[in-house]
């Protein structure tokens, strides 16, 4: 059977959240979200993004965030993102400037809304589901 894409997204979570390293894991939830990005909800796509970075698992982040895939869905789903998911999208754009990634950004009005929405938040929301 195949994972769903909010299952694939709370298992990258669950990991991250307990700050569990599983290289393995990760290149193949990776691998298996890639492709699938466009049917992730915002929240999805905002967990992926954080557990990723706070992993800082640099090299299955090349296959999920490497093409513009993962930007050019977030930027279909900008308005949706709430709160927590716009702190965790800001939280992963640190970690990709952080790297010096030459990955797709997320489009401009969506960047400076996560910058803010990180500016204005709870300690605790960076990792919220």
């Amino acid at each position: 059977a195949e994972f769903k894409p909010q299952a694939l997204s709370n298992t990258a979570w669950a990991f991250a959240k307990a700050s569990y390293m599983a290289p393995m894991l990760f290149v193949a939830l990776a691998r298996t979200s890639e492709p699938r990005l466009h049917e992730f909800a915002p929240q999805a796509l905002a967990n992926m993004a954080w557990s990723f970075a706070s992993l800082n698992d640099r090299v299955s982040g090349d296959v999920l965030f490497g093409t513009a895939s993962f930007s050019r869905c977030c930027a279909a789903h900008e308005a949706d993102f709430t709160l927590a998911g716009l702190n965790q999208l800001h939280f992963w754009s640190l970690w990709c400037t952080r790297l010096d990634a030459s990955w797709p950004v997320l489009p401009v009005a969506l960047a400076e809304r996560c910058n803010v929405a990180f500016c204005e938040k709870d300690p605790s929301s960076t990792q919220s589901q």
